[in-house]
């Protein structure tokens, strides 16, 4: 069991970076992302985890910014240690740090809540209390934020977005714009259109990825943005190269996990009698623990599932 708590950092880092990646799946890797960046396909299904980005959403005029941090807030139940442990204590921590970071620097800061934790089907409790804890923190109301404009909050510099804001329309009114994130897909998306992305090493991305700026330490994190702001801090030629190529090494095969995962969800809910996508990934994370369940699981799937596969899904919903 302790063997496998390392599988999880293992398949995000070097599991996918080891597969081979050729021409064929660079032209698939180019084909998904442009898939997620328009919303043509969703990093989970709308219609069960929660909303989605409204690519046809735009700011008024009146938002325009010549320079501006855009901050993607993650939901505070996500798994932030999933690939070790940061510079923060805990999500919080990076926000506040970040927030510190960029009055210092006197860099207006957007901060836009993630959308999932507006989900009537996802409302799990510690994101809900720590949007109360934001509003009370800004002095703002988030469900009261007008999708087509930015909110100001109590602090000088400091607004909010509405959480369905498609980062595109963030592009078009703020030509200068920063992306941070600690562990978030928008890092791939903002390359797919030149920005620039600061964010964690504790993530998903590769040490030696071009496209993403990565730091170990808060010193690192507050020198990144201060070189960002300077100008001085650009995406190298290769920055696309290295982005299709971590799509089509990583992207690709998180896709074809989660097919097994969406598989065993389909066949086992009515047998489990239970519908919500959430609540069955929080009953296969606790009956997989039981060895005798998880090899049964193998047994009845091995048909369908390879076995390593299956272990990948154990070690994805948590052991």
């Amino acid at each position: 069991m302790e063997k496998n708590r390392l599988i999880g950092p293992q398949i995000g880092l070097s599991y996918y970076l080891s597969k081979k990646v050729n021409k064929k799946k660079i032209k698939l890797a180019k084909k998904i992302l442009t898939q997620y960046v328009l919303r043509k396909k969703s990093y989970t299904p709308k219609s069960q985890f929660g909303s989605d980005i409204n690519i046809n959403s735009h700011l008024s005029n009146s938002c325009r910014m010549e320079k501006a941090a855009v901050l993607f807030l993650h939901m505070v139940s996500d798994a932030q240690y999933y690939f070790g442990p940061s510079c923060f204590v805990d999500l919080h921590d990076w926000l506040m740090t970040s927030l510190r970071i960029c009055q210092k620097e006197g860099l207006k800061l957007i901060l836009k809540p993630h959308p999932a934790c507006f989900n009537k089907d996802l409302l799990l409790p510690v994101d809900q209390m720590y949007l109360k804890r934001l509003e009370n923190l800004f002095g703002i109301k988030l469900q009261q934020i007008n999708p087509g404009s930015l909110s100001p909050s109590k602090l000088k510099n400091v607004h909010f977005a509405h959480p369905q804001l498609s980062p595109v329309a963030l592009i078009k009114k703020i030509p200068h714009i920063l992306f941070l994130t600690h562990h978030g897909t928008i890092a791939s998306e903002a390359a797919f259109f030149g920005k620039t992305t600061i964010a964690s090493s504790a993530g998903p991305y590769p040490k030696n990825a071009k496209f993403v700026h990565l730091f170990n330490t808060v010193h690192e994190y507050e020198n990144l943005i201060r070189l960002w702001k300077e100008g001085r801090l650009q995406h190298p030629v290769s920055a696309k190269n290295s982005l299709w190529r971590w799509v089509a090494s990583r992207r690709l095969q998180i896709e074809e996990k989660g097919h097994y995962f969406w598989f065993l969800l389909k066949k086992y809910r009515k047998k489990w009698n239970i519908e919500n996508p959430w609540t069955f990934h929080l009953e296969l994370e606790k009956r997989a623990r039981d060895p005798k369940v998880y090899n049964q699981l193998v047994r009845e799937n091995s048909s369908l599932i390879k076995m390593p596969n299956l272990k990948g899904i154990r070690s994805e919903i948590g052991n």
